[in-house]
């Protein structure tokens, strides 16, 4: 090793050991087979707002903001996923079911 200021030599540095580490991607884990699974969860808690209000996370409008999350990354996914099939799950929310004894 040198020394910047004066250009001489100032030393060595010797390693013992090393790694290199990779950072793998996408494709990476996909060629090396790994499977794909996607899994949806949807916060029903009542702060997210009514199903009659449009502007709420759980408008029943199809164009809510949890059902244009779900479609976008369900559409990337999709053609990774072995058996296309997602499972989606809801918390927070208080059943309604009419009672027909």
């Amino acid at each position: 090793m040198y020394s910047i200021k004066s250009g001489q030599f100032a030393g060595a540095l010797k390693f013992n050991d090393f790694k290199v580490v990779e950072n793998p991607n996408f494709v990476d884990y996909l060629r090396s087979g790994w499977q794909v699974s996607l899994s949806v969860a949807i916060d029903f808690t009542a702060s997210n707002g009514q199903v009659t209000d449009p502007t709420s996370l759980h408008s029943l409008n199809e164009k809510n903001e949890y059902s244009n999350a779900i479609r976008q990354v369900g559409d990337i996914l999709e053609p990774y996923d072995q058996y296309k099939s997602f499972p989606c799950f809801g918390f927070g929310g208080v059943p309604r079911f009419m009672n027909e004894c």
